[in-house]
């Protein structure tokens, strides 16, 4: 589906826009109006209070009452104290942004705050939760709601999810947050994810009155695909435009809002982001942010304005250039005309007169192919441009198609689409006589179809085997996301029921709808019977129903005796990340022989019995053999630090009898000595070479160094150089200080100077020894340079044709005379331009790529698209290469010839559509007499071919679950293949399902694995889903798998087109 979210709504009318504008904000943020940040997630049930503590500029720790929630405020992270109370809260199945399962509670802390320093949130993932689902606990994320901007110069867009700052260890999330108020986790299952979006935040103009002009984002792409970023903006209550955010370091993104959006009734903004597979996130989740009703601050409600001085012209076009927006005399009015009084003026407007839409010669609608769920919203956006250059648009947008049932499948409002029923339903998008169309299909329902057909058998004393077809995603169609299987020893017949049994841990992955699924599940006592139930979730979190009795007999064994039960566990922590077990063994019937095996589980829900165990995480062991009475010790790795854990044992017999489970284990983890919060500034800095660069790092902190009992005298800093411009001598011994948290070093030659600071800090008294952080700072250093280029003094301006003006200048140097410039600007008006600032304003900007820059040479360059018989004015700026620029250098104006012809000559033809293969190209002309028109067309196309399209083929061999294959760069795919592989089996007599072996073969030969069961096909790569590695794992120890031959997958790519 093209939006991923929870009520989904993207931008309107799509125009490529960049503007250069600067920011600062004069006043402080205040007047924030408290509200529930939980509203839009409609929680069924309340919250709870689970704690509440107090901090200061000394820092501390506070720990909600339930042990899974923990905030570490790092000392001068505040200037005065705060009293903060947590309230946890159960998040419904789609609390979280597409794709994500909520394995956390969610936790809510007020007041809301902004901190000096970054916060540490740690949050305990629910661990049954991830075996019961089999979900991908690498790529678990945190998310964060807040109303709280990160510094004075910002607001925050609010609405919805973002995705926190997040680094996973063991059991845990830790989120790095600098404001409050809400936290929760959430896992994705297996497969590609949407990117995240960390925040959103707007920034106000110099001079203006809270008046945004620019958005910076922050977006991670989970599986480091390509990705693209727009700001969706408008007017609020009209259409908006999409501009593609221009990357920065650090993951950050920025875009310019257009004049056209800056409107005295609110400015639109939300933030949208589309991987190369087309997932894609927004933020807000659901309608745009409305600025400033949706900023819930009185001091932004009151106080914005977009024509302070009420002069009729926007205020940050006066910044722009170089006006007073607060004297109602500047700029002067005779100058300036504003044809339509939008207060943008003429010469800066592309539509001086109101019209509804400027010229275009191209056309692009978004998305272009499009899959819906019946009820959903999506809002379409469109891409336009003329002679190359980006347009502002507002196109007409129609719907047809309608559903069996003789309902349209879909209404439009505006420029949003509501999905009424199934069907295909069509878009279009029209300017003139430009059309642009996406086809969408509706799906039947949100949900998977419940499964119905479930069947269990008893395979052995202890196996049943479950049995059912895959439901799909939407209904009968696609994958659905995973399955919650549960078992109970009471009936199973309805959705209260199946949500009271425990959970079984599973590791399969759904198929596509209408295949087979088969699981078996062991654990099961011998002559005994079971209920089962099965519900499907799709990528929303929204889940099928169940209804229906499945049920299966165990036989009974000839051994009925179970193991003795293991009543004496004790738990004891080893360290941050280690428990040792204890326990006497038991017997095989009772406390008589020797238990065959022994099941050990943890989890970090509570254990009290058979059914709590057997939803907990099963930890593998060999241990077997053990005489009834002996003393086992069983020491437990891999865990999270300063976490609570619950165990269980129980002992089989060889015949898989197994001994019961009452009563509760635990202990909690030590807490781990933390990596240090390392600052070392701004992501990006500018700086003059040959003078000093200072580093500052001192915002860094140890989070918890008084928890830990941290010797500050043991910590230790580094500052090295990660990268330097090619051609510098300096050296990390170049640092001055760089073994303290202040350094500064001096430039050598222009360029990139990438530097990284280190901490290191002292364990004290917690476990896991010195740790090391790390941040990063990039210095963009320049020519120190303030000379400007002389004033381009000897230049002329002639008529070439009806709409052409050559101008013709001698080169000029950059310092003086000496070296050469950089670039040149060329402003372009209709009004006379007798200063330096009426060259800024000029209505029309070109910049000439010249072949020779050499000063003192002669060089031209031609001015086209003008009316014919006019006076054009222009002036010519030379730019070195640190943004030094020469000064106005007096008139210059030309008459464009008159002629009999109603068009303007023809531009060079444009660059060819394709890069390879039968491609377009076309050039336009401009009428010259926009009051009697021109007959015939304004564009003119041609077919072209560069090349014959090349073609490649490429192998990949993986053994893995989800091999991949991809195409190099500038390619895509044709078609590809997989081949499962295949590998040697051969099993041994075995007793009591592989507690025990013989010697004896009983089977040898060559099997493939079962073929892929999904895959996932992008333009230029696919990827194909296997149930298990080749070979796949034994099902116990007398069964032995070994390599044959490896898992193939083929691609075949053709050079793109485009």
């Amino acid at each position: 589906m093209f939006m991923r979210n929870l009520a989904r709504s993207v931008g309107l009318a799509m125009a490529i826009y960049s503007f250069v504008v600067s920011c600062q904000f004069l006043n402080k943020i205040a007047g924030w109006d408290e509200k529930s940040n939980l509203a839009f997630l409609s929680l069924e049930k309340a919250g709870v209070f689970v704690g509440s503590g107090k901090s200061g500029p000394s820092g501390t720790t506070i720990q909600s009452t339930d042990g899974l929630f923990s905030v570490f405020i790092p000392e001068g992270a505040m200037d005065g104290e705060e009293s903060f109370e947590i309230v946890k809260y159960d998040p419904p199945s789609n609390a979280l942004p597409e794709g994500y399962f909520p394995t956390t509670p969610l936790y809510e802390i007020t007041p809301s705050y902004r901190f000096k320093k970054d916060v540490i949130i740690t949050i305990t993932l629910d661990s049954d939760k991830l075996s019961s689902l089999n979900l991908n606990k690498k790529k678990s994320q945190g998310f964060v709601i807040s109303q709280t901007s990160e510094d004075n110069n910002s607001g925050r867009i609010t609405g919805g999810w973002n995705a926190g700052r997040t680094s996973i260890s063991g059991d845990k999330i830790t989120i790095t947050t600098r404001t409050f108020s809400v936290f929760g986790g959430g896992t994705p299952p297996t497969g590609n994810n949407a990117p995240n979006i960390m925040g959103a935040f707007y920034y106000f103009k110099p001079s203006c009155s809270y008046l945004p002009y620019m958005v910076r984002t922050r977006v991670i792409e989970p599986d480091g695909d390509p990705m693209q970023v727009y700001l969706l903006t408008g007017t609020v209550g009209n259409s908006l435009v999409a501009i593609p955010m221009t990357p920065e370091s650090g993951n950050w993104y920025s875009a310019n809002i257009p004049y056209e959006a800056m409107f005295e009734g609110g400015i639109q903004m939300q933030v949208l982001a589309v991987d190369s597979y087309g997932n894609n996130s927004t933020h807000p989740t659901s309608d745009p942010f409305r600025y400033p009703a949706d900023a819930a601050n009185s001091t932004y409600t009151f106080g914005f304005k977009t024509d302070q001085d009420n002069d009729g012209y926007l205020d940050a076009w006066e910044v722009d250039n170089g006006f007073n927006p607060h004297s109602a005399t500047s700029p002067t009015a005779a100058l300036f005309p504003d044809s339509d009084g939008d207060g943008i003026p003429n010469i800066a407007d592309k539509t001086p007169n109101a019209e509804a839409n400027p010229p275009i010669d191209s056309l692009t609608l978004i998305p272009s192919v499009l899959k819906m769920d019946v009820g959903e919203n999506v809002t379409f956006a469109v891409s336009a441009s003329f002679a190359g250059q980006p347009r502002f648009v507002r196109p007409a947008l129609v719907v047809t198609g309608n559903a069996v049932s003789g309902v349209p499948v879909g209404t439009l409002t505006n420029s949003t689409l509501h999905a009424n029923a199934p069907g295909l339903a069509g878009v279009t998008a029209t300017i003139g006589n430009i059309t642009s169309t996406t086809k969408v299909t509706v799906v039947d329902s949100v949900a998977p179809s419940s499964i119905t057909d479930l069947t269990a058998t008893a395979m052995t004393f202890t196996q049943v085997r479950l049995r059912w077809t895959a439901p799909g995603n939407d209904s009968g169609s696609g994958r659905a996301a995973a399955y919650e299987i549960r078992r109970s020893s009471s009936a199973i017949t309805n959705n209260l029921q199946c949500d009271s049994a425990p959970a079984i841990a599973h590791s399969l992955i759904p198929k596509n709808s209408g295949l087979p699924e088969v699981l078996d599940i062991n654990g099961h006592s011998p002559n005994s019977t079971y209920y089962y139930c099965i519900r499907a979730f799709d990528w929303n979190g929204n889940r099928s129903s169940w209804t229906g009795t499945v049920q299966a007999t165990t036989p009974a064994t000839p051994d009925l005796t179970r193991p003795g039960n293991i009543t004496n566990l004790n738990a004891v922590t080893v360290n941050e990340t280690s428990v040792d077990l204890t326990w006497t063994a038991v017997g095989d019937d009772n406390n008589t022989g020797i238990a065959a095996a022994y099941d050990i589980r943890k989890s970090t829900n509570v254990i009290n019995t058979d059914n709590d165990c057997d939803g907990a995480v099963s930890i593998p062991n060999a241990l077997f053999g053990i005489t009834s009475g002996s003393a086992i010790t069983f020491r437990v790795n891999d865990l999270s630090e300063d976490t609570r854990y619950y165990f269980c044992v129980r002992a089989y017999d060889e015949v898989s009898n197994r001994s019961s489970w009452n009563g509760t284990v635990s202990t909690r983890t030590r807490m781990s000595n933390k990596a240090p919060v390392v600052d070392a500034g701004p992501d990006q800095l500018d700086r003059m070479i040959s003078q000093v660069v200072n580093l500052n790092g001192t915002n860094s902190s140890d989070p918890d160094k008084g928890i830990c009992g941290a010797n500050t005298s043991n910590y230790s800093y580094q500052w090295r150089f990660v990268s330097r411009p090619v051609g510098s001598a300096l050296l990390d011994s170049n640092i001055s200080n760089g073994n303290q948290l202040s350094a500064s070093f001096v430039p050598d030659i222009p360029g990139n100077y990438l530097l990284e600071l280190s901490f290191k800090d002292d364990p004290g008294t917690c476990f896991g020894g010195a740790r090391t952080g790390i941040d990063s700072v990039q210095i963009s250093a320049k020519d120190l340079d303030s000379v400007n280029p002389d004033p381009v003094s000897s230049r002329s301006a002639a008529a070439v044709s009806l709409d052409q003006i050559q101008l013709n200048w001698y080169n000029v140097g950059d310092d003086g005379m000496v070296g050469p410039v950089s670039s040149y600007k060329i402003g372009v008006s209709l009004s006379a331009i007798t200063n330096s600032i009426e060259c800024d304003a000029a209505i029309d900007t070109r910049y000439p790529n010249l072949d020779n820059y050499v000063p003192g040479q002669a060089v031209s360059f031609i001015i086209g698209g003008l009316l014919q018989n006019t006076v054009y004015n222009f002036c010519i700026i030379a730019y070195d290469d640190v943004g030094n620029k020469s000064s106005w250098s007096g008139t210059l104006s030309a008459k464009t010839l008159e002629g009999t012809s109603g068009w303007g000559t023809f531009t060079s033809w444009g660059t060819c559509s394709t890069k390879c293969g039968p491609g377009t190209q076309s050039r336009s002309r401009v009428c010259l007499d926009p009051t009697q028109g021109c007959a015939g067309s304004a564009i003119e196309t041609q077919g072209c071919n560069l090349h014959a399209c090349a073609y490649a083929s490429f192998t990949s061999n993986d053994n893995g679950t989800a091999p991949t294959v991809s195409c190099p760069s500038g390619y895509s795919r044709i078609s590809s293949s997989t081949f499962q592989g295949s590998y040697r089996r051969v099993v041994y007599d075995y007793w009591g399902e592989g507690w025990a072996c013989g010697i004896f073969v009983r089977e040898d030969r060559t099997l493939n694995p079962s073929s892929y069961y999904s895959s996932s096909l992008s333009p230029s790569s696919a990827t194909y889903y296997y149930s298990t590695n080749n070979p796949p794992p034994v099902e116990n120890y007398c069964i032995s798998h070994s390599l044959i031959s490896n898992r193939q997958t083929w691609i075949y790519c053709q050079e793109n087109q485009y």
